[in-house]
């Protein structure tokens, strides 16, 4: 009985083992210039990869604000503080936050910030991924986003 059950463990254990798709593996590559941050399609027609890059960014400070904008939020006391958002865009450009700074006097003001820069962030367009341009295939990339809170109160 113990032969046999041996025998079934070690068939189990063989057959069980599938060799994964090279799909699944997650590769690591080094970043150079000539690969393509992400983007929204509006900003690829421009000619430089800095001016790509800075009109994606304004983009998505823009899109963010409006997001924001729309909650009205009314502080107690005056603002004048920043917040960075880690922002992470993966390989389809879909948006989520990674990361973010802690603020305690933005934390104090707006004790839902957390769930509010959530659904803003939730809301907004993919974008065009980052690409890796040497072998074409779009990857994860993230960025950091200063949200500046500059309000007076009511």
């Amino acid at each position: 009985m113990n032969k046999w059950l041996l025998l079934l463990s070690v068939t189990l254990v063989f057959f069980s083992c599938k060799q994964s798709s090279p799909e699944k593996h997650s590769i690591s590559y080094e970043w150079t210039f000539s690969d393509e941050s992400p983007s929204f399609s509006h900003c690829d027609s421009l000619q430089t990869y800095k001016e790509q890059y800075q009109c994606f960014q304004k983009e998505l400070s823009r899109l963010l604000s409006n997001q924001i904008n729309q909650y009205r939020l009314q502080p107690n006391n005056p603002l004048n503080d920043t917040l960075v958002l880690t922002l992470l865009i993966d390989q389809k450009g879909k948006i989520s936050i990674k990361n973010r700074s802690t603020n305690t006097n933005i934390d104090t003001e707006f004790p839902f910030i957390d769930s509010l820069l959530q659904l803003s962030v939730s809301k907004m367009p993919n974008v065009l991924p980052a690409t890796k341009t040497n072998v074409g295939l779009p990857v994860k990339s993230t960025i950091d986003l200063p949200l500046i809170f500059k309000t007076t109160p009511q």
